[in-house]
């Protein structure tokens, strides 16, 4: 056994066995067995111990028992209580994720003031097993099959060579003493169920069950390198970010070898699941405008990109006003304004972002602000007045576009759609005295 940790140890590359580590010891026989390995190997380490304050006086027996190990060895020994239940309660979680986000947030701690390369658990290969048979009952990719891995981040699991009936048989044989958590022998939870039930059901039939489903996970583990690389590369080519918005080619999707597998890759790290990526897909070919929310994103499907933009959390229409032109320091744009001499009443501009307009006919204050559905502006050149949904319909502005686009308002009327059209009202005429020019940057 000793022979077979420092094998696993170092060909998985988890830590240098001059480094100190830290070890979490619940004081059950996987961890206790691991904490004899650790002594036998003299490998540097500290012991860190969760109470989770699940089990009474039994819970505080645990500590008490990984503490007098502790010192029989010298080690140190660091414990901290969890109120797990009110935690549980305050994040809506089951009792197994609170105790598994309070552990690990701890043991991050301790790592970093402690300076301990890595954080070693007692996980062995029935744990492999049994995660996989509930990763696929509950429906999972690549990344539920592979089951436990034996680096993840700072965490690490040297055990993960050895089956439950090798830790067994170790820990009688060097007689190593060990606390029985009551709640292992309940079939109250999916795992232990599967531990009791189904792992000696299948082991009936398949003696090597265990090891074929570590097998496998090793090379599932393999196989999705390859899988993320090309969804990497496929990323890279499909994925467009700016400031504003992510684009994804539509064109790219579709070439894709599997579309619904991509564009889930694509969608899934802005909270959109299989069944909207579905949904997506199935009406990826059609009117554009369509539009999909997740918890934190909106999509918007044009003619050629599917627009990614992050959810406005507030769904008023912000206006700011404008006092006077020195008046610009708070608006989320740059707006300029400049007075010109007459002499430039003749210059015409070709640049959407810059208008010049009779300044007389501007009347402070004005105000900044986003459009909504029911504006309407009367264009330079037009009699009548036009829709500014239909305006952008006529120039084919993108959807996501149109909601970062802002109208510039003098005495309740659309003057300028900013960097696209200026209102007739404000043109110069043959009696212009005062031109002024505003742009935005």
């Amino acid at each position: 056994m000793k022979s077979r940790f420092l094998h696993f140890i170092e060909k998985h590359n988890l830590f240098k066995l001059n480094e100190k580590v830290l070890v979490g010891v619940s004081g059950g026989i996987d961890s206790m067995v691991l904490v004899d390995l650790f002594v036998k190997t003299q490998i540097p380490f500290i012991i860190a111990h969760c109470n989770f304050e699940l089990r009474g006086v039994e819970s505080d027996g645990d500590e008490l028992f990984v503490q007098s190990i502790a010192n029989k060895h010298k080690i140190l020994f660091l414990s901290r209580c969890f109120n797990t239940v009110d935690y549980a309660s305050s994040k809506n979680i089951s009792i197994q994720i609170a105790a598994r986000e309070l552990r690990y947030e701890w043991f991050n701690e301790l790592a970093k003031t402690h300076a301990c390369s890595s954080v070693v658990l007692a996980h062995h290969a029935d744990d492999v097993a049994e995660t996989m048979l509930i990763n696929l009952c509950r429906g999972t990719g690549l990344a539920g099959v592979h089951g436990i891995l034996p680096r993840n981040g700072l965490f690490v699991r040297p055990l993960l060579f050895a089956q439950r009936t090798d830790i067994v048989e170790y820990a009688n044989e060097h007689h190593i003493k060990f606390r029985e958590d009551s709640s292992n022998i309940k079939d109250k939870y999916a795992r232990n169920n599967i531990r009791h039930h189904v792992i000696p059901a299948l082991k009936k039939s398949f003696p090597e069950a265990v090891l074929s489903f570590n097998k496998s996970a090793s090379i599932i583990t393999a196989q999705e390198i390859v899988y993320r690389n090309a969804i990497r590369e496929f990323s890279e080519s499909a994925l467009t970010e700016t400031s504003q918005h992510t684009a994804i080619s539509i064109e790219k999707v579709m070439q894709f070898i599997e579309p619904e597998i991509g564009l889930f890759e694509l969608l899934n790290p802005f909270g959109y699941n299989s069944s909207q990526v579905s949904d997506i897909l199935a009406n990826i070919i059609g009117q554009a405008g369509a539009i999909y929310l997740s918890p934190t994103h909106q999509l918007i499907r044009d003619r050629k990109f599917l627009f990614i933009t992050l959810l406005n959390q507030n769904s008023e229409v912000e206006s700011f006003q404008i006092n006077n032109l020195e008046d610009t320091k708070h608006l989320p744009i740059k707006l300029n304004f400049e007075k010109l001499p007459k002499e430039m009443i003749q210059l015409k501009l070709d640049n959407p972002s810059e208008i010049i307009l009779d300044a007389s006919k501007l009347i402070f204050p004005i105000t900044l602000r986003k459009w909504t559905q029911g504006d309407s502006f009367r264009p330079i050149g037009m009699r009548g007045r036009k829709k500014v949904s239909d305006f952008f319909q006529d120039l084919k502005i993108p959807t996501h576009i149109k909601s970062h686009i802002y109208l510039l308002e003098s005495n309740k009327e659309i003057i300028w759609i900013v960097g696209y059209r200026m209102c007739d009202s404000i043109k110069i005429t043959k009696t212009t005295k005062d031109l002024l020019k505003i742009s935005v940057d």
